[in-house]
Parts: C-alpha cells; structure tokens; sequence
C-alpha cells in the first residue's frame, strides 16, 4: 500500500486546476513522473494506468510526444537504478528488481492464479472443467469488487461523469485500467484500489449537481436524502466491513494470548498450524525468541515451528490448531478458543438496542499437552 501516497498525489495533481497552461503541463508531468516510479518499484500493475493517463493527456494535446517521450524514458531508468541498487542490498542477490520479477511470474509465466482466485465465484465455477476454475471471471473487478469499494457512492459517481466532460475522461482512463487488470486470473480489490480516490472525486461532483439544483419541495428534498442517504449507508457498511477485518486475524489474537496464558513459561515449544500462520501469527509476535529474545538477559527460550500439515506433535509443549479432534492431538487440553469473522453479517434489531454486527466462530484453539 506504500503506492498509494504517490498515486494519490498525482491524483491531486492531475484534477488541480490552474490558470497557466505551462504549470498545468508540469503538474501532468510531475503526476506521470509519480506514477513511472511507483509502478517500477513498488506495483508493477501501475504501468497500466501511467499508459492511460499517458494517452489521454497525449489525445488531448495537454503534452507533447517528444515530452512525454522523454520524462518516461528518465523516470524509468533512474527507479529501475534505485530499485535495483536498494533491492539487491537488502536481498543480497544482484542484479534484483523485484517488479519485473513479478511481471514475469504473472504475466510472461501466465501463473498469476496460482495465487489464488476470486472466492465469489467459486460456487458457479466448481461444476466447470479445473481450466476455468483455475481463474476469476474477467468480469470479477466490475460485479464484485467495485461495487464493494464504491457502495453507495457509485450511483453519485455515475452521475458525476454525467453532468461533467472532465470527470468523464478521468473515469475511461481508470476503466481501462480495470479492464487491464481483468484479463490477469488472480483478481484482488486491492490491485485496482488506486482508483478509489479519483472515482471518489467524481461522486463528490454527482453530489454537488444535485445539491445545486433550484427545484424547490419535495424534488430537492430528495435530491438531498439521495446524498445523505448514500454517505449514511457507505459509513454503516464501511463499520461492518472494518469490524470483520479486525476479526479476520485469529493466528495474530492466538499467539498474543499464548504468550499472556503461560507468562512464567521459561522454555516452550510451539507448533502454529496453517490457518494461525496464514492469520496474523507472524515472526513480528514471536516475543519469546531471537530477537527479541537477545534483548534481555536470562530472557525465555521459545520455539515456533510452523511446518505446514503437520501431524504428529511429539516434542511440542503448546499447539495452536483450527481442529483441536485432530488425532494427534487427541490427549492433550484446550486452554482457550479464539473467536473469528464467520462469513456473514448479523442484522440486529435497533428497536431492541442491538446494532448490526458480523458474526463471529471459534476457528483457532490454544492447546496445551497434558502433563
């Protein structure tokens, strides 16, 4: 996500308006300079919308060909130096330039869906051959995930891109760059996230139309509960969206209450199945071994061993397990269960005091041997 502070600047840059054309060509300039750097070194998908911008500011004479022409040439070698002089210092492999590995892997290789594919879908897919189920619907970013971003904005960014001719040049070139992306198999929201911020912008301006409309009585008065309505609705569902993501990480809550169960444990070894791993149960929570374990002297000796479909425990004091009846672990005690996001949506019942909430079932188990 470190590519969207650039992005979101040379958005800013793009939809500024000023009175001199020369200082309008710099910020376009500026803008694309942003966008070649954060697609070399940080997001390889951003060569896509550097292209679309490229073209349309080319199309509509706001730069020059030779300009345009040079400014990516510079920009281009210059982040692909630092890329690769940072890279391979930190990877100690030379030469390394992560994002045209990732081209490569995904692009050239054709594996991106090794990745994994859109889950929406699955359902649908799962009675067609393993070919087509290997990859998301092209249609996958349009029917699922720009929906889910926008919500009840998309409406007012339709409208938006109706009643203004900028908005709707802006708004091609970041449907192309979806439509881009819609051909690679592994789909995530996250790919085509830069797009929020502009889409955003033009959903202001649909809200400002209505706001600026003179008919008086009940039209106005809809025209206003229209945009209300919409931000009402975008904060309830972004609520109970952001509530699901922190509820999303049992591997992470599972290792930070392994360590608050058992704080005079001196010496432990712990086994972290693949759902704890795959959640949050990273080496940043491993506090009781290098390094944070050298911090201290005469500090606790802790082993983590996270050895993927793992069945026989033999040597390990502590399991954290999304099956505590696996038969290896048949003997041993469950000292606490770690509650998750289970999949839905609880509507509640306002007149009753109880707001909407996401469900929640226990997916990870702390273990403990018997002794």
């Amino acid at each position: 996500m470190f590519a969207m502070i650039p992005v979101n600047i040379s958005t800013s840059l793009i939809i500024k308006s000023t009175p001199s054309p020369a200082s309008r060509r710099r910020n376009l300039e500026i803008a694309l300079s942003l966008l070649i750097f954060s697609a070399v070194v940080f997001r390889a998908e951003l060569a896509a919308l550097a292209g679309l911008y490229a073209l349309e500011f080319l199309v509509s004479k706001r730069v020059s060909l030779m300009g345009l022409v040079r400014l990516g040439v510079v920009m281009t070698l210059a982040s692909v130096a630092l890329t690769v002089m940072v890279d391979s210092y930190f990877w100690q492999q030379f030469p390394l330039w992560p994002e045209l590995k990732s081209i490569h892997f995904n692009i050239y290789e054709g594996k991106s869906s090794d990745w994994g594919v859109s889950i929406f879908f699955m359902p649908i897919l799962k009675h067609l051959n393993w070919s087509m189920h290997k990859v998301s619907p092209f249609y996958t970013y349009f029917a699922t995930d720009i929906p889910k971003l926008f919500m009840a904005s998309l409406p007012l960014l339709i409208l938006g891109a109706a009643v203004d001719p900028f908005s709707q040049w802006m708004l091609l070139s970041s449907l192309g760059f979806v439509t881009v992306l819609s051909c690679i198999g592994h789909k995530e929201w996250r790919f085509i996230v830069y797009v929020v911020p502009l889409g955003n912008v033009i959903a202001a301006k649909g809200a400002t139309w209505l706001f600026k409309q003179r008919q008086r009585g009940t039209l106005r008065l809809i025209c206003i509960l229209t945009v209300f309505g919409a931000l009402c609705v975008n904060a309830l569902v972004t609520a109970l969206m952001t509530s699901a993501s922190a509820w999303n990480y049992p591997g992470g809550t599972a290792l930070s209450e392994l360590h608050k169960l058992f704080p005079d444990v001196p010496k432990a070894n712990i086994y972290i199945d693949n759902l704890a791993a795959q959640t949050g149960a990273s080496m940043f929570l491993q506090e009781n071994s290098p390094p944070f374990g050298d911090l201290e002297p005469g500090s606790k000796s802790w082993t983590y061993v996270k050895t993927e479909n793992l069945k026989n425990f033999e040597g390990f004091s502590h399991v954290i397990s999304e099956d505590r009846h696996s038969p290896g672990l048949q003997e041993w005690v469950v000292v606490k269960g770690i509650d998750a996001f289970g999949g839905g949506m609880g509507l509640g019942d306002i007149t009753k005091g109880r707001m909407p909430s996401v469900k929640l079932e226990t997916k990870l188990w702390i273990m403990e041997r018997k002794t």
